[in-house]
């Protein structure tokens, strides 16, 4: 484990000795630790980098250099470290008076007594060095272009128009880098987005097929034939809410009901259902760090990552006899990218639990590797590709990251990082039974805003049944207009959150603006994360009658 700032020092290996030989040594040396600390360097460094020894020592690369530069001189350190030789780099180095260098970095790992680790380097300026040889280049480029325009203006001409040729091939070729680069990076945000703006649609949509269902139920008869189909319809729709669940939670906008929980226990309480989840010759195996500091997740979110990473592992693993293993940890990480992360995303600096899930299947190949986490890829022959997309999703929607080590005949080992808190897991609730109620019925008039002219309807007829006088609006400037007629009549609001013309947070300020007492409920396919301030209530599409007069009784009771 990396020193604290407490115990940032140099390794204890004839230190009288060694600072007299670096610091008599007029190339600038440092010595890093394995958190890309300096812990000792010699007067010359100090002086290059241009400033004093105190200010220098305890501190890293993003402390001083622009993040381009400080990104590639820690991935330099990281490779040092992981090779355990040493590697020789030319790079660009920028002074405290703002000035650019071009140096020549050799650094080498070296291990004291106590086994920690650290990185040596030594610095080589060459600057003028180069300077020179651009200067010699041009000059020799001069003279060559002289002779060429006197032995032969078409010679010349050929020339020139070769040069102009493997420019343009070389500018294309850093274009279509570039480009890719680009598309990586912006690939897991347009897919959220896409993916997030399906659900939301499609959840509207599953809002009026659960709700005109509900109102068919309460019009047939208990003996109608008629119902198994209608209850059929129902179910289904209730399923395909679940799968648009899967969607948002990939587009990290999911809807998280946060508890503080051990996530030892948790994985204990599924235990049973992964007995069943895993093939009869696959042995799974706990591996408990005891004790373990609690986490802030959505049980039920954490619960179907730890499903669908056990599953996958164990159809990885397949027919054949092998090994699943289930280990809980935790981690202190000093910020920035983690080895084997899925995603280029920095973690923050902090504690982290992480549960690793280990399998001794057939393994990855980096194709497969690259792509596992996009939605819609699968390479099972009846999935639908959304699995691990929604797990990535869930765990960077909880401030986490995913790493994966994985190779061709040698398994897979997926690790979720999650913050630890210093709160206690929260305990089960208890306690008796809630006898059922019987239908409720209320009085007074409701204003229904939406753009969606099927659940305006819908939502009005169920609102209607109940006992309640509505009154609707297509869109935010017409819920204001209505309002306006009836200020002191409207005892509450349903407002979507999304809509053409004015959007719902647009409405609610001026509704607010008119009458600030008035209890407004936000509707939305998004989550509950998405509402502004200033709002009662949220209510998630799609929602059952049930459920929307629950929300509307506690509006108007309030």
């Amino acid at each position: 484990m990396a020193p604290s700032g407490a115990e940032v020092g140099a390794p204890r290996y004839g230190e009288n000795f060694l600072n007299t030989v670096i610091n008599t040594v007029a190339d600038p040396i440092f010595v890093k630790d394995r958190r890309h600390r300096w812990v000792a360097l010699n007067g010359a460094f100090c002086r290059f980098m241009g400033y004093r020894r105190e200010e220098l020592l305890g501190k890293s690369d993003p402390d001083f250099f622009p993040a381009p530069e400080a990104r590639v001189f820690w991935a330099r350190d990281d490779q040092v470290f992981i090779d355990g030789g040493e590697n020789v780099n030319e790079e660009n180095f920028t002074d405290a008076s703002g000035y650019t260098h071009v140096i020549v970095t050799k650094k080498t790992v070296f291990t004291d007594e106590h086994g920690d680790s650290f990185l040596v380097g030594v610095i080589r300026d060459v600057t003028e060095l180069r300077r020179t040889q651009e200067e010699l280049i041009e000059h020799r480029e001069r003279l060559e272009d002289l002779v060429r325009r006197r032995t032969s203006e078409l010679s010349d001409a050929n020339v020139r128009l070769r040069e102009e040729i493997a420019e343009r091939q070389h500018a294309e070729a850093e274009r279509l880098k570039l480009e890719m680069q680009i598309q990586q990076v912006q690939k897991l945000e347009s897919l959220g987005i896409l993916a997030g703006g399906i659900a939301h649609d499609f959840n509207n949509l599953l809002a009026g097929i659960l709700g005109n269902a509900d109102l068919a139920l309460s019009e047939l008869p208990t003996d109608s034939s008629a119902r198994g189909f209608v209850e059929e319809t129902k179910r289904a729709a209730i399923r395909s809410a679940g799968l648009t669940n899967q969607m948002l939670a990939y587009s990290g906008r999911g809807r998280f009901v946060v508890d503080v929980v051990d996530l030892n226990a948790l994985v204990q309480d599924l235990s049973g259902l992964l007995a069943v989840g895993t093939a009869k010759k696959v042995e799974t195996r706990f591996e408990f760090t005891e004790p373990l500091p609690a986490v802030e997740v959505d049980v039920s979110q954490i619960r179907q990552v730890v499903m669908n990473l056990i599953t996958n592992a164990s159809e990885a693993i397949g027919d054949e006899v092998g090994t699943l293993t289930i280990r809980t940890g935790t981690s202190l990480w000093g910020g920035g990218l983690v080895p084997g992360m899925v995603i280029d995303e920095e973690l923050a600096r902090g504690r982290y639990v992480y549960l690793d899930v280990e399998d001794s299947g057939c393994g990855m190949t980096p194709d497969t590797r690259s792509r596992i986490f996009d939605p819609f890829f699968t390479t099972k022959s009846a999935g639908r590709g959304l699995g691990l997309a929604a797990v990535l999703g869930i765990v960077r929607a909880h401030r986490g990251t995913i790493t994966l080590n994985s190779e061709v005949g040698r398994g897979s080992t997926f690790r979720i990082l999650l913050p630890a808190t210093d709160r206690h897991p929260t305990e089960p609730a208890s306690g008796p039974a809630v006898p059922r109620e019987k239908a409720w019925r209320g009085t007074g008039k409701v204003l229904v805003v939406d753009d969606d002219e099927m659940l305006r309807r819908m939502m009005r007829m169920m609102l209607e049944g109940a006992g309640l006088e509505v009154v609707t609006a297509s869109d935010g400037r017409e819920a204001i207009d209505q309002f306006r007629r009836h200020p002191g009549e409207v005892a509450l609001i349903l407002l979507d959150l999304t809509m053409p013309t004015m959007s719902g947070a647009e409405a609610l300020s001026e509704l607010r603006a008119i009458r600030p007492d008035v209890r407004v409920i936000l509707t939305s396919g998004y989550n509950e994360g998405d509402v502004v301030e200033g709002a009662n209530d949220f209510l998630h599409k799609p929602f059952t009658q049930k459920i929307l007069l629950e929300k509307v009784r506690r509006g108007l009771e309030a």
